[in-house]
This record gives structure tokens, C-alpha cells and sequence, in this order.
């Protein structure tokens, strides 16, 4: 199950580059002008992702910095609460000594519980004593109890400064994360479209180097050029030997890691159960284009193809690896690729959940008559109509010319 067509959508909607949509290259000069053009934006979006990994690791010092607050509010909560519970201690012993000295401090109808110690007295002046030192020892008592519940109730006041405190502070950390959770988001755009830049810049690389090769000049129209060097076909074969269709080209949903998707499949999804199967040329063609380990798609191939008088381009995805290189003349028994999609083995591909090709055939040269991804999609064909593959899925088929 995959969804790297519509990731490539996506990208391209979002990049706005003269070369996708306001200017189309004629000649070879034109195309040069235009990976020019692609390389700045490309630079450009580097720069962005700079800017947005700095904000990021900001974005984390803080969040670091919120943390090591918090945890300080604990451990402080923790030496507090440890005080609050001595200073209880200290407060009943407190108590229990002045209790053992008058025995029992209370008022009782308007009578001082301590004139039992008082009385007790073995003369005049020792009875003077003894009511000093009681009311002494009681105001005392009094005074340090009121001292120590002022002082509970000042660390009791404390704690809830330092609870409403967290509270802010666990707050802040909050909206931290969901600012790097945009901000991750806004790198993950950024990189994606780094990644589609990069792919195009590359295969307008190589392109240039294939018209190059085949003696095109810069001021000689690129859709012209070279054309003699592309095969004559009459169709197109299937591009396994055995195997079944699993997903149609058209409106799909489906489930990739664990949430479900609905997309439009630009294509046909075959599979088999054949381990690494090889993947062949569905026609006799011209490797235009080649994407090295896209993170939606995989390793993925382009070749164009010249069919009676008119021309395409068919798409393999999902390749375990490459055979071919770009400006190769291939045939039908061209093994351009080994089949992939397994995750535990092409790791960069995130748009697959299990061994297939997803194979499409779309109107026109890559390379020569479009350059951008939207352009490459809106002249997607169903292969259905021009490879022959049994009706529904899973339906096995053998050979890669017989009828259905």
C-alpha cells in the first residue's frame, strides 16, 4: 500500500518555480536557463531549512531551560514539605516540654491551670518565682507557637506560589512543543521540497548531459532533439513476468502505517511472490530520469518510449535497486530494475507496506515535452488501457505478453 503520487502533488503545488509553471523550455539553451532558475530556488530552500533548524534548536534550549525550572520547583517543594514536617516535630515537642514544666496549660473557669505549680511552693519567694517563670514559660509558649505557625504559614503560601508557578511553567513547555511540533512540520515541508528540487535539478542534470551527448545544440528545440535515437515500438508489455494487480489506477483508500488514506492512484500497483523479482523495460525506450532513494516512492525510473507516432513516458516506483542509468537504450528484455517496497529493507521509502511496483504510463517524453511533477501527472494514462492485465485484483497472471 503507498501514497508517494500524491506526496509529489503536494510538493509540487507548494514550490511555486518558473520552470513548472510559467515557462517551457523549447530548445536546449531554454532548459539550461531553467536548472539554473531550479538551483536557485533550491538554494533558496536550503537557506529556509536553516533558518527554520536554528528556530528549532531554540526552540528546544527553551524547552531545556523550562525543564531544569521545573525541576528545581520540585526539588524545592520537596526540601519545604521535609522543613513543614520538622517544624511540626519541633512544634509538638515544643509543646510537651512546656506541658511537662506547668503540667497542663489551660484556662479553666477563668483559673490558670498553672497555679497547681504555683502553689505548690515551699515559700513566699519561691512562689514568686514560680509565677514568673509560668507566665514567662506560657507567653513563651505562646509566642513560639504563634512564630511557628507564621512560619507554616508562610511556607504553605510559598508552596502555592511555587505550584502556580509550575502550572506557568508547564504552560510555556506546552505551547514550546506545539511550536516545535510547527516548527518540525515546517522542516519537514522544507526538506521534502529540498528533496523534489533536488531530484528535478538532477534529472535536468543528466538530461542536459543525454541531449549533449546526442550532439544537441543550445539554440536546437529539445523536442526534436535526438528524437531519432528513440526506439520504434508497436505496445507495451507487462513489466513482471508473473504476478497480480493490487491497487488500480483511479480513486483508492487504503491503510498505510496504521491510519487510512484516500488518494487518487495515478497508476497500477502489481505485486508478486517472487522475492526481488526483476523488473523489465514495458517498451523499448530511453532512460530519461532516475530518483535515488526518494522518501516516497523509493528508488523510481522514467524511460520514454515512442509507440506508432506517438510518444510516453512509464514510471516504475518502489525499486529495490537500479540497473540502468539515464540516456541507456533498453528493450523489452531490459531488467532496469530489481522490485522493492519491502520497509525493512528500502527504509528512505516511507509510501510502502509491502514488495510491489506501482507502474504508470503517462502522455508525452519526460524531459522533453515537461519537466515538473504536475505537468508529469496530469498526463497520466490507465495502464489498463494500454498493457494487458487480467480484470480485478489478484487475479494472477503469467508471461508478460499473454491475453486476459
Amino acid at each position: 500500500m503507498k501514497k508517494y503520487i500524491s506526496a509529489f502533488i503536494i510538493i509540487a503545488l507548494i514550490i511555486t518555480l518558473p520552470s513548472s509553471s510559467t515557462v517551457r523550455a523549447t530548445t536546449l539553451g531554454d532548459l539550461k536557463k531553467e536548472l539554473a532558475e531550479l538551483e536557485a530556488s533550491y538554494q533558496a530552500k536550503e537557506e529556509q531549512q536553516q533558518l527554520t533548524q536554528q528556530q528549532i534548536n531554540d526552540t528546544y534550549a527553551a524547552i531545556d531551560e523550562t525543564n531544569r525550572q521545573i525541576n528545581e520547583i520540585d526539588t524545592e517543594r520537596t526540601k519545604l514539605t521535609e522543613e513543614i514536617k520538622q517544624l511540626n516535630i519541633e512544634i509538638a515537642s515544643k509543646e510537651e516540654e512546656i506541658k511537662q514544666i506547668i503540667n497542663f496549660v489551660q484556662v479553666s473557669s477563668g483559673e490558670s491551670a498553672y497555679l497547681e505549680y504555683a502553689f505548690g511552693a515551699q515559700s513566699f519567694t519561691d512562689f514568686i518565682y514560680r509565677v514568673s517563670v509560668s507566665e514567662q514559660l506560657t507567653t513563651h509558649n505562646d509566642e513560639l507557637i504563634n512564630e511557628y505557625n507564621d512560619l507554616i504559614d508562610q511556607n504553605n503560601q510559598k508552596k502555592i506560589e511555587l505550584n502556580e508557578k509550575e502550572i506557568a511553567l508547564n504552560t510555556n513547555q506546552l505551547e514550546l512543543n506545539k511550536k516545535l511540533q510547527s516548527l518540525g512540520n515546517s522542516l519537514n515541508d522544507v526538506l521534502d521540497l529540498k528533496v523534489s528540487v533536488e531530484d528535478e535539478i538532477k534529472m535536468q542534470q543528466e538530461a542536459i548531459k543525454t541531449y549533449e551527448s546526442m550532439g544537441c545544440s543550445d539554440d536546437e528545440d529539445i523536442k526534436t532533439c535526438g528524437l531519432k535515437y528513440l526506439p520504434e515500438a508497436t505496445e507495451f508489455y507487462r513489466p513482471i513476468v508473473n504476478g497480480y494487480l493490487t491497487s488500480e489506477f483511479g480513486n483508492r483508500c487504503f491503510v498505510l502505517n496504521g491510519s487510512w488514506y484516500c488518494d487518487f492512484h495515478y497508476g497500477v500497483d502489481l505485486s508478486t511472490s517472487e522475492y526481488h523479482t526483476n523488473v523489465y523495460a514495458a517498451a523499448p525506450g530511453v532512460v530519461a530520469g532516475i530518483v535515488y532513494h526518494g522518501s516516497c516512492g523509493g528508488n523510481q525510473i522514467f524511460i520514454n518510449h515512442k509507440i506508432g507516432n506517438d510518444t510516453y513516458t512509464t514510471h516504475y516506483a518502489h525499486l529495490y535497486s537500479v540497473n540502468v542509468k539515464v540516456g541507456d537504450v533498453v528493450t523489452t528484455n531490459t531488467v532496469i530494475g530489481i522490485m522493492g517496497g519491502i520497509p525493512s529493507e528500502t527504509t528512505w521509502d516511507a509510501c510502502s507496506t509491502g514488495q510491489h511496483l506501482h507502474f504508470s504510463i503517462s502522455k508525452g517524453l519526460y524531459m522533453k515535452d515537461y519537466y515538473s511533477w504536475t505537468t508529469f501527472i496530469s498526463n497520466q494514462l490507465n495502464p489498463r488501457n494500454y498493457v494487458n492485465l487480467p480484470s480485478g485484483l489478484y487475479n494472477s497472471f503469467s508471461g508478460r505478453t499473454i491475453e486476459y
